[in-house]
This record gives C-alpha cells, sequence and structure tokens, in this order.
C-alpha cells in the first residue's frame, strides 16, 4: 500500500513471502473460521495478530484493488518450505508469486529453499543481499 501510494518515495522493494491476490473470499472466511478461538485471546496478548485477522477481509479487498506500481522494481521471495500440506493450496500460492512476477520486467521471483515463511529468519543473508543488491541498483 505504501508503494502504491509513494511511488515517488519507492526506488525498489524486497517482498517477503507477502501475499498477491492469494486470499479468495472462501479462504478468509474458513482461516477466520480457524482463527475463532485464537482472536479472542489475542484481543489480549497480541493486538499485531489480533488486529491482523479482525483485518483481514477488509485488508484484501483493498488489496485486491491496489495494484504494485508497475516501475518499482521487485524481489520477490516465496518460501520453500510451504505451511500447507495440500498440493492445491501449494501450487496456488507458486501460482500466485510467479503471476506477479511476470506480470513486469523488472521483478525477479526467488524461492528460498529450505526456509518457511519467516525467510528473514531463515536465511537473513539472503534477504539482506537482496535488500543491498536493489539499494545499490536504485541509487544507480
Amino acid at each position: 500500500m505504501f508503494a502504491a501510494r509513494n511511488q515517488e518515495k519507492v526506488k525498489a522493494a524486497v517482498l517477503i513471502d507477502v501475499n498477491h491476490d492469494y486470499y479468495t473470499d472462501k479462504y478468509i472466511s474458513e482461516t477466520l473460521a480457524q482463527q475463532k478461538d485464537d482472536i479472542v485471546s489475542w484481543k489480549n496478548n497480541n493486538l499485531g495478530f489480533y488486529y491482523m485477522a479482525t483485518n483481514l477481509r477488509s485488508t484484501v479487498e483493498l488489496m485486491r484493488k491496489t495494484a504494485f506500481p508497475a516501475k518499482i522494481p521487485v524481489v520477490d521471495f516465496i518460501n520453500g518450505k510451504p505451511f500447507w500440506k495440500d498440493a492445491e493450496k501449494i501450487d496456488r500460492w507458486k501460482k500466485c508469486h510467479k503471476d506477479f512476477v511476470d506480470a513486469q520486467p523488472n521483478r525477479i521471483g526467488i524461492t528460498a529453499t529450505g526456509c518457511g515463511h519467516l525467510i528473514y529468519h531463515d536465511n537473513p543473508d539472503l534477504v539482506i543481499r537482496s535488500i543491498v543488491e536493489m539499494y545499490t541498483k536504485a541509487q544507480q
């Protein structure tokens, strides 16, 4: 959202296992149903998760309407160890990332082999190198 609203300020982006229109309405409903009990406890002990969950539907709807700016170069990381066991969900996750990368020639997709969702935790050097490379290119 920041990049879309501030295109003149954003020179490049490194996206770490982000949601590229993966969340269908059905998936949102399933996720919120699964998190129902967690949401109640998060209100008291994890406000970040609480607000992320309670705003999930509206966040996804807003982001569906907001294209990532085509002119901003991107490195798009996807985890190498998906959090789902279901092959259909894994394939859909990979496809949404591939579609995002393929939409513009200034986008690079990287599968972080051996990493889970927290790629920056599992392989910080990979993420740091990508940030440094994108920063260096943006300065030229």
